[in-house]
């Protein structure tokens, strides 16, 4: 009898096992440390996790979309793939990652997971010396190695019939000079023909993204979906179906910030929110419906079956721990673009669009009809904002009240800064309801010109000198949010700072106040000044309709955009020849009436019958905190000059 030289850690790495699916591999196989799962046992597959982990383990798909919400599970899914493919389907496999430090994490909860499970713990060896901290080599001679996207060697050597693209949002667009990591992964797999498998996971960041792209590309996309415990119709768990008492849906729900906040604590104390059917309008307890025994997954569209590429779409409803209610409470907290960008794309898997990026130039014009030229009765202040450019200075002129209450008065372009005083310091205007009041500005703010060259000198200079001769007058420059200040006060709260500026005259040096402010912040609120509509909060006058000023009031939205150093969501013109001079003027007016603190003056005393007349302060949106540092009345001279 010849004696066997096989150790019996390979015996049992070589020996026939039972053909089980991916879902009943892991409820048979997987079992979970304390290191691993805050509840430590073998694994029990939610609901939503079968028919993925079937679909992993299919050799007939060889393409997996993962359009995700954040920690939802999807990692544990993968490991569970890798564990039944070691077992019972062997092939060397590539999972890579955003980077380096998440490679290393993800190849130490693998090696947690083979050292859990009795059946997948004869697989790695004892003795073996492994060559690297992120490649596990098994006894059948299956490798796993775990890259990540920047490291262009560990996607471009060796053939895989596995390759997992993780997080897939984060990846660089190229490595090192080479393709996209996708492009390189997808590579590794050409070896295996069909028997290979690519799985493409990510939160994503907008909707061009590499995971956005892929889950659009697949015919065969799913949903999950529960039954409605009234009419058992099946139907997707949408948040576009969210509804909280009162019947508000996510689009209907307040924009005020206090507003959201109370709401918030309502929902989140009562727990009342529900998805409403499509069918009878009844109401679906989604964490409920998921345990009901017709909840599976179903196509958006019905493109039948035998495809090779399935995509799935999971948000936070199928997370166990995550109730509607908290949902809700999470999504009414967001207050500013960046923390709704982050709901979007954790909390509900989709890329953020921002609403302020809708507006269109018919806004402006279908406001339009007030008279021209005429301050309204329950203004507060008069201000006004140029914008500097090489052929000369564009205008605007608003009125602001009350509760962020403004209307436009004057718009236009001058060429010279003679004309800018003669036609906007000096300007004067009727008040409706007193025909024998003139106003004048209260305050105006102008652009520096960003260091322009004339055959005079630099513009910048010019303005400088320009502010000093007139009092009511203020520098100001536009700066984005990576450009902090290297001082500042709980004042500036990260929305504008001021510095003083030396220039050279012909009388020696002087000296300037420079505000520079937050380009971003102040769009944000201009956006959301345009967007009330309920009631109207920016109002125009006749004059307001001409093509030049709504389309450049239209001329800019709000795009996300991913780089090296991240993603970050931005203002730009939707178009490179489009101008926007008027749209500058007009985020610099909502700095000038926050400034002056236009919504908290009382209307002017000229005439004491307007005051009776004046709407309350508080109309529309809720004014904002005060701030310390900013103009008090009386300052600067007169409310009216």
């Amino acid at each position: 009898m010849v004696e066997s030289t096989w150790t019996t850690q390979e015996i049992e790495a070589w020996t026939r096992r039972e053909r089980l699916g991916g879902n009943e591999w892991a409820e048979k196989e997987r079992i979970l440390s304390k290191e691993e799962s805050p509840s430590p046992g073998p694994w029990r597959s939610l609901s939503w996790q079968r028919e993925i982990l079937d679909t992993l383990a299919d050799n007939g798909i060889d393409w997996v979309v993962g359009l995700k919400a954040a920690q939802v599970g999807w990692s544990e899914l993968v490991r569970c793939a890798i564990g039944r493919w070691a077992l019972l389907d062997p092939g060397d496999t590539l999972w890579v990652m955003a980077d380096e430090i998440a490679a290393t994490k993800a190849m130490k909860k693998l090696r947690l997971m083979f050292s859990s499970c009795p059946t997948l713990r004869p697989l790695v060896s004892t003795s073996r010396t492994e060559k690297t901290l992120l490649a596990l080599v098994l006894t059948n001679g299956m490798r796993i190695v775990i890259g990540w996207a920047g490291s262009a060697q560990s996607l471009a050597s060796d053939p895989f019939r596995y390759v997992i693209l993780d997080e897939v949002g984060k990846y660089r667009t190229s490595v090192q000079g080479e393709a996209s990591p996708v492009e390189l992964a997808k590579e590794r797999t050409k070896t295996y023909g069909r028997r290979a498998k690519v799985v493409l996971l990510s939160s994503p960041k907008n909707d061009d993204d590499l995971i956005s792209q892929a889950h659009r590309s697949v015919l065969d996309r799913r949903v999950f979906s529960v039954p409605c415990p009234s009419c058992k119709v099946v139907q997707p768990l949408e948040w576009s179906a969210v509804r909280i008492p009162g019947g508000m849906n996510p689009d209907s729900m307040p924009t005020d910030q206090r507003a959201r906040a109370r709401l918030a604590e309502e929902v989140e104390r009562e727990q009342g929110a529900w998805l409403e059917c499509r069918s009878c309008k009844g109401k679906i307890d989604p964490r409920k419906g998921m345990n009901a025994p017709e909840a599976r997954w179903t196509q958006e569209e019905d493109v039948g079956t035998g495809s090779r590429r399935r995509a799935y779409h999971t948000t936070e409803l199928v997370h166990w721990e995550t109730t509607l209610s908290d949902l809700v409470a999470k999504f009414l907290r967001c207050s500013t673009p960046k923390e709704l960008q982050g709901f979007y794309n954790g909390s509900l898997g989709t890329g953020y669009k921002s609403e302020a990026s809708m507006i269109h130039g018919a806004t402006f014009a279908a406001r339009a009809h007030h008279p021209a030229r005429l301050v309204p009765s329950w203004a507060t202040v008069l201000v006004a904002t140029i914008d500097t450019q090489a052929e000369g200075w564009w205008y605007l002129i608003r009125a602001w009240g009350p509760g962020d209450r403004s209307r436009g008065v004057a718009w236009g372009f001058v060429e010279t800064l003679e004309q800018v005083k003669a036609e906007v310091l000096d300007a004067k205007f009727q008040v409706e309801g007193s025909p024998d009041v003139e106003a004048t500005v209260t305050l105006a703010a102008i652009d520096t010109g960003g260091g322009i060259q004339t055959k005079d000198g630099s513009l910048t200079k010019q303005v400088y000198s320009f502010v000093r001769q007139n009092r009511k007058l203020y520098a100001i420059k536009g700066e984005g949010d990576d450009q902090k200040p290297k001082e500042s006060n709980e004042a500036d709260a990260g929305t504008f700072r001021k510095r003083e500026v030396m220039f050279s005259t012909d009388y020696g040096e002087k000296s300037v106040d420079l505000y520079l402010l937050n380009r971003s912040y102040y769009a944000d609120e201009l956006a959301s000044l345009v967007k009330a509509d309920e009631p109207v909060l920016w109002e125009e006058s006749k004059g307001f309709e001409h093509s030049t000023y709504t389309s450049q009031m239209s001329s800019m939205h709000k795009v996300i955009e991913t780089s090296e150093r991240g993603t970050k969501a931005l203002w730009k013109k939707k178009s490179g020849h489009s101008q926007n001079h008027l749209w500058d003027c007009s985020r610099y007016q909502v700095w000038c009436a926050e400034f002056v603190r236009a919504g908290e003056r009382k209307i002017p005393k000229w005439d004491p019958r307007l005051q009776r007349a004046a709407p309350k302060a508080g109309a529309g949106r809720e004014p904002r905190e005060k701030k310390p540092g900013f103009l008090d009345d009386g300052d600067r001279g007169s409310v009216w000059g």
